[in-house]
Protein backbone atom coordinates (compact mmCIF):
# COMPACT_ATOMS: atom_id res chain seq x y z
CA UNK A 1 0.00 0.00 0.00
CA UNK A 2 1.46 2.88 -1.26
CA UNK A 3 1.02 6.80 -0.62
CA UNK A 4 -1.67 9.08 -2.69
CA UNK A 5 -0.83 13.44 -1.98
CA UNK A 6 -3.96 15.78 -2.28
CA UNK A 7 -2.57 19.90 -2.50
CA UNK A 8 -4.77 22.24 -1.08
CA UNK A 9 -4.23 26.24 -1.17
CA UNK A 10 -5.62 28.52 0.54
CA UNK A 11 -6.45 32.40 -0.93
CA UNK A 12 -4.48 33.31 2.09
CA UNK A 13 -2.55 32.56 5.40
CA UNK A 14 -5.48 34.24 7.36
CA UNK A 15 -8.13 31.57 5.67
CA UNK A 16 -5.80 29.00 6.69
CA UNK A 17 -5.44 29.93 9.97
CA UNK A 18 -9.80 29.84 10.27
CA UNK A 19 -9.70 26.78 8.59
CA UNK A 20 -7.04 24.69 11.19
CA UNK A 21 -8.90 26.66 13.97
CA UNK A 22 -12.33 24.90 12.90
CA UNK A 23 -10.23 21.76 12.44
CA UNK A 24 -8.57 21.85 15.89
CA UNK A 25 -12.24 22.54 17.49
CA UNK A 26 -13.22 19.06 16.49
CA UNK A 27 -10.25 17.52 17.92
CA UNK A 28 -10.33 14.81 20.20
CA UNK A 29 -14.68 13.39 20.18
CA UNK A 30 -15.93 11.95 17.36
CA UNK A 31 -18.51 13.99 15.36
CA UNK A 32 -21.41 12.55 12.97
CA UNK A 33 -21.10 14.15 9.76
CA UNK A 34 -23.51 12.62 7.56
CA UNK A 35 -26.05 9.34 7.75
CA UNK A 36 -26.83 6.30 4.84
CA UNK A 37 -29.61 3.78 5.00
CA UNK A 38 -28.53 0.38 5.20
CA UNK A 39 -30.97 -2.40 3.58
CA UNK A 40 -31.08 -5.74 4.65
CA UNK A 41 -33.75 -7.69 3.37
CA UNK A 42 -36.61 -5.96 3.88
CA UNK A 43 -35.39 -4.00 6.44
CA UNK A 44 -33.74 -0.43 6.52
CA UNK A 45 -31.71 1.09 8.73
CA UNK A 46 -29.96 4.36 9.03
CA UNK A 47 -26.73 4.60 10.45
CA UNK A 48 -24.05 8.01 11.64
CA UNK A 49 -21.05 8.23 9.25
CA UNK A 50 -18.51 9.53 11.88
CA UNK A 51 -15.45 11.39 11.83
CA UNK A 52 -12.00 12.09 14.64
CA UNK A 53 -10.49 14.35 14.58
CA UNK A 54 -6.29 13.83 16.12
CA UNK A 55 -3.84 16.16 16.56
CA UNK A 56 -0.11 14.96 15.80
CA UNK A 57 2.89 16.38 17.09
CA UNK A 58 5.57 18.00 14.31
CA UNK A 59 8.80 16.36 14.78
CA UNK A 60 11.00 18.67 16.01
CA UNK A 61 14.30 16.59 15.72
CA UNK A 62 13.78 16.64 11.69
CA UNK A 63 11.73 19.61 11.66
CA UNK A 64 14.06 22.35 13.41
CA UNK A 65 13.32 26.25 13.26
CA UNK A 66 11.86 27.57 9.97
CA UNK A 67 10.66 24.23 9.56
CA UNK A 68 8.82 23.10 6.65
CA UNK A 69 5.80 21.61 8.32
CA UNK A 70 3.76 23.86 10.67
CA UNK A 71 0.86 21.58 11.50
CA UNK A 72 -0.26 17.57 11.31
CA UNK A 73 -3.86 16.69 12.01
CA UNK A 74 -4.98 12.53 11.55
CA UNK A 75 -8.35 12.77 10.36
CA UNK A 76 -10.49 8.97 10.64
CA UNK A 77 -13.52 9.00 8.69
CA UNK A 78 -16.25 6.66 7.78
CA UNK A 79 -16.27 6.65 4.19
CA UNK A 80 -19.72 5.21 2.36
CA UNK A 81 -19.39 2.51 -0.29
CA UNK A 82 -21.71 0.12 -2.69
CA UNK A 83 -21.47 -2.79 -2.63
CA UNK A 84 -23.01 -4.82 -5.20
CA UNK A 85 -23.70 -8.97 -4.62
CA UNK A 86 -26.38 -11.01 -6.39
CA UNK A 87 -29.40 -10.32 -3.78
CA UNK A 88 -28.89 -6.95 -4.92
CA UNK A 89 -26.72 -3.46 -3.29
CA UNK A 90 -25.64 -2.68 -0.01
CA UNK A 91 -24.56 0.71 1.56
CA UNK A 92 -21.43 -0.02 4.21
CA UNK A 93 -19.18 2.02 5.37
CA UNK A 94 -15.55 1.66 5.59
CA UNK A 95 -12.87 3.75 7.64
CA UNK A 96 -10.53 5.53 5.76
CA UNK A 97 -7.06 7.61 8.08
CA UNK A 98 -5.52 10.82 6.25
CA UNK A 99 -3.14 13.20 7.49
CA UNK A 100 -3.91 17.18 7.25
CA UNK A 101 -0.32 18.59 7.09
CA UNK A 102 -0.13 22.74 7.09
CA UNK A 103 3.18 24.11 5.53
CA UNK A 104 4.84 26.98 7.60
CA UNK A 105 7.59 28.31 4.97
CA UNK A 106 7.13 30.72 2.03
CA UNK A 107 6.83 30.83 -0.57
CA UNK A 108 4.21 28.09 0.20
CA UNK A 109 2.85 29.18 3.42
CA UNK A 110 -0.94 28.88 2.61
CA UNK A 111 -0.52 25.37 0.83
CA UNK A 112 -1.46 21.94 2.82
CA UNK A 113 -1.72 18.02 1.91
CA UNK A 114 -4.28 15.38 2.74
CA UNK A 115 -1.82 12.08 2.74
CA UNK A 116 -3.58 9.01 2.43
CA UNK A 117 -3.16 5.59 1.43
CA UNK A 118 -5.56 5.83 -1.43
CA UNK A 119 -7.27 8.15 -3.70
CA UNK A 120 -10.63 7.25 -2.58
CA UNK A 121 -9.46 7.86 0.94
CA UNK A 122 -8.27 11.42 0.82
CA UNK A 123 -11.24 12.50 -1.67
CA UNK A 124 -13.72 10.98 1.39
CA UNK A 125 -12.01 12.18 3.91
CA UNK A 126 -12.02 15.46 2.03
CA UNK A 127 -15.94 15.54 1.24
CA UNK A 128 -16.47 13.90 5.36
CA UNK A 129 -14.80 17.45 6.30
CA UNK A 130 -16.93 19.79 4.01
CA UNK A 131 -20.07 18.19 4.94
CA UNK A 132 -19.01 18.73 8.68
CA UNK A 133 -19.03 22.39 8.20
CA UNK A 134 -15.29 23.61 7.44
CA UNK A 135 -14.35 25.51 4.51
CA UNK A 136 -12.23 22.65 2.59
CA UNK A 137 -10.18 24.53 0.56
CA UNK A 138 -9.30 24.62 -3.49
CA UNK A 139 -7.79 21.15 -4.52
CA UNK A 140 -5.02 21.98 -6.99
CA UNK A 141 -3.12 19.63 -8.96
CA UNK A 142 0.46 19.90 -11.09
CA UNK A 143 0.26 20.16 -14.82
CA UNK A 144 3.03 19.17 -17.73
CA UNK A 145 4.36 21.31 -20.02
CA UNK A 146 4.83 20.09 -23.44
CA UNK A 147 7.83 22.66 -24.56
CA UNK A 148 11.40 21.79 -24.48
CA UNK A 149 11.84 23.85 -21.44
CA UNK A 150 10.23 21.35 -19.29
CA UNK A 151 12.94 19.15 -19.57
CA UNK A 152 15.31 21.81 -17.92
CA UNK A 153 12.65 22.54 -15.32
CA UNK A 154 12.67 18.96 -14.31
CA UNK A 155 16.51 19.30 -13.78
CA UNK A 156 15.61 21.17 -10.43
CA UNK A 157 13.25 18.31 -8.86
CA UNK A 158 16.14 15.95 -8.38
CA UNK A 159 16.85 12.44 -9.92
CA UNK A 160 14.62 11.47 -12.97
CA UNK A 161 14.36 7.75 -12.35
CA UNK A 162 11.83 6.57 -14.71
CA UNK A 163 9.48 8.00 -17.94
CA UNK A 164 6.87 7.67 -19.96
CA UNK A 165 6.59 9.41 -23.15
CA UNK A 166 3.44 9.39 -25.30
CA UNK A 167 2.37 10.75 -28.91
CA UNK A 168 5.67 10.61 -30.27
CA UNK A 169 5.70 11.51 -34.02
CA UNK A 170 7.02 8.92 -35.52
CA UNK A 171 5.37 6.15 -37.91
CA UNK A 172 6.68 3.06 -35.76
CA UNK A 173 7.12 4.00 -32.69
CA UNK A 174 4.14 6.24 -30.87
CA UNK A 175 5.61 5.36 -26.62
CA UNK A 176 8.34 4.84 -25.04
CA UNK A 177 9.71 4.11 -21.53
CA UNK A 178 13.10 5.38 -20.21
CA UNK A 179 14.34 3.31 -17.04
CA UNK A 180 17.74 4.45 -15.71
CA UNK A 181 19.81 7.07 -13.70
CA UNK A 182 19.52 10.59 -13.71
CA UNK A 183 17.59 10.58 -16.80
CA UNK A 184 16.80 14.49 -16.90
CA UNK A 185 20.55 14.36 -18.65
CA UNK A 186 19.78 11.94 -21.19
CA UNK A 187 20.01 13.33 -25.12
CA UNK A 188 17.37 10.46 -26.28
CA UNK A 189 14.95 11.71 -23.75
CA UNK A 190 15.62 15.41 -24.62
CA UNK A 191 15.24 14.58 -28.53
CA UNK A 192 11.94 13.15 -27.92
CA UNK A 193 10.46 15.45 -26.17
CA UNK A 194 11.92 18.60 -28.35
CA UNK A 195 10.30 16.72 -31.47
CA UNK A 196 7.22 16.57 -30.23
CA UNK A 197 6.81 13.96 -27.38
CA UNK A 198 4.33 14.09 -24.71
CA UNK A 199 5.01 13.60 -20.77
CA UNK A 200 3.15 11.09 -19.18
CA UNK A 201 4.21 10.40 -15.90
CA UNK A 202 7.79 10.98 -14.03
CA UNK A 203 9.25 8.92 -11.16
CA UNK A 204 11.84 11.22 -9.13
CA UNK A 205 13.79 9.88 -6.88
CA UNK A 206 15.60 11.29 -3.58
CA UNK A 207 18.67 9.16 -4.05
CA UNK A 208 19.83 10.30 -0.41
CA UNK A 209 16.45 9.08 1.56
CA UNK A 210 15.73 6.59 -1.40
CA UNK A 211 12.02 7.49 -1.24
CA UNK A 212 10.24 7.58 -4.79
CA UNK A 213 7.40 9.86 -5.95
CA UNK A 214 5.17 9.35 -9.02
CA UNK A 215 3.93 11.78 -11.29
CA UNK A 216 1.24 12.06 -13.73
CA UNK A 217 0.23 14.26 -16.61
CA UNK A 218 -3.67 13.44 -14.90
CA UNK A 219 -2.01 15.41 -12.02
CA UNK A 220 -1.69 12.78 -9.76
CA UNK A 221 0.94 12.50 -6.82
CA UNK A 222 2.03 9.59 -5.58
CA UNK A 223 4.61 7.00 -3.99
CA UNK A 224 4.66 3.22 -4.09
CA UNK A 225 6.17 3.80 -0.30
CA UNK A 226 4.38 3.89 2.75
CA UNK A 227 5.06 7.39 3.46
CA UNK A 228 3.65 9.65 6.94
CA UNK A 229 2.12 12.85 6.31
CA UNK A 230 5.61 14.79 7.22
CA UNK A 231 7.76 12.72 5.06
CA UNK A 232 5.22 13.46 2.20
CA UNK A 233 5.44 17.57 2.62
CA UNK A 234 9.29 17.32 2.93
CA UNK A 235 9.18 15.32 -0.32
CA UNK A 236 6.88 17.37 -2.75
CA UNK A 237 7.93 20.71 -1.18
CA UNK A 238 10.30 21.18 -4.22
CA UNK A 239 8.27 19.94 -6.59
CA UNK A 240 5.17 22.33 -5.29
CA UNK A 241 7.55 25.59 -5.20
CA UNK A 242 9.09 24.39 -9.07
CA UNK A 243 5.60 24.04 -10.51
CA UNK A 244 3.98 27.02 -8.59
CA UNK A 245 7.21 29.03 -10.26
CA UNK A 246 6.33 28.30 -13.68
CA UNK A 247 2.60 28.56 -13.66
CA UNK A 248 2.12 24.70 -13.72
CA UNK A 249 -0.27 24.17 -11.00
CA UNK A 250 -3.73 24.93 -10.97
CA UNK A 251 -7.40 23.85 -9.79
CA UNK A 252 -8.11 20.06 -9.83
Amino acid sequence: MGTYIQIFKFPNQSAKRKFEEHLESYVGSAKTYSRIILNLGDKSFEVPLKILIEKVPVQQSIVPSGSVVDKRYKVKADIPREVVHLDGKWNIKEMEVVEYVSYGVDPIASYSLLVGSSKRGVRGVSDALRRLGLSVPVQLKIRFAHRSFFVEMLRELGSIGWVYIGEIPDYHVKGAMFHGVRLEDSDVFRDLVERGGRIRAIVIYNEVKRVKIILSEGGTIYSQQKLDGETAAEEIKDIIETFQHYGLIGVA
